[in-house]
């Protein structure tokens, strides 16, 4: 597989019914192997327990050698998302594996992303100014800080996520966990302006294109509504 290099890929999954949903997103990533061989990963919440619990597992390597039966079983919650990397920006290094989790004055948000933003070099000078300190060399971290500091002048995740969007320039797509709210998924491309519906929750999941309007995703329904990024 040395040479089999596309995208990266994301995964995301919710059982509102409450069940673990590790083995789905495991499975969801092997099927979406092909785009990415660099390293994987998933973060995990429960819906149902303390305010922001969270659990994340990732590293270099493949779906199969990263996660094992015994890591699966801890990783439980009803709220996830995935990712497997193939480096488009970013060195191969552990640290830029994904999903990315954070911790911030309103809770955790873990996102996963796919793409390139042409603008990032601006983005990230202004928040290093501004006393920002990065840990990877990805355009998901420079994502996630806006994020997190849009989201504390705004009265929802929503809010914060378009704020967010308008920002970044390139062609992108990202699935966003919010343990307090559900999962976000959105799609951008380089030309026109960012859409203005974002939902939550995959039983009214849309992806926001730039120029397109609203281009719905097909979803599937097992033990819970999912979703993932496979063209």
């Amino acid at each position: 597989m040395d040479k089999v290099k596309e995208e990266c890929g994301v995964f995301g999954i919710f059982d509102p019914d409450g069940g673990d949903v590790a083995h789905s997103i495991y499975y969801g990533l092997t099927a979406l192997q092909h785009r990415g061989q660099e390293a994987c990963g998933m973060a995990i919440s429960d819906t149902n327990g303390p305010i922001g619990n969270y659990r994340c597992r990732k590293d270099a390597g493949l779906v199969s050698e990263v996660f094992h039966a015994k890591t699966l079983e801890s990783l439980s919650g009803n709220l996830g998302i995935g990712h497997v990397r193939y480096s488009t920006t970013g060195s191969s290094r552990p640290e830029n594996a994904q999903p990315l989790a954070i911790s911030y004055i309103k809770g955790t948000l873990a996102l996963a992303h796919n793409g390139n933003l042409v603008n990032m070099a601006d983005l990230k000078w202004e928040l290093i100014q501004n006393g920002a300190v990065f840990h990877t060399t990805t355009d998901s971290e420079v994502i996630a800080f806006y994020l997190a500091r849009e989201r504390v002048h705004t009265q929802t995740i929503q809010e914060a996520v378009l704020a967010t969007a308008r920002k970044l320039s390139g062609s992108y797509a990202l699935v966003i966990m919010s343990p307090q709210t559900g999962p976000i998924r959105i799609k951008a491309s380089l030309s026109g302006e960012t859409g203005q519906c974002i939902h939550t929750g995959f039983r009214k999941l849309c992806s926001v294109r730039r120029g397109c309007g609203i281009h719905p995703r097909r979803r599937t329904r097992g033990n819970g509504d999912h979703i993932g990024k496979r063209h």
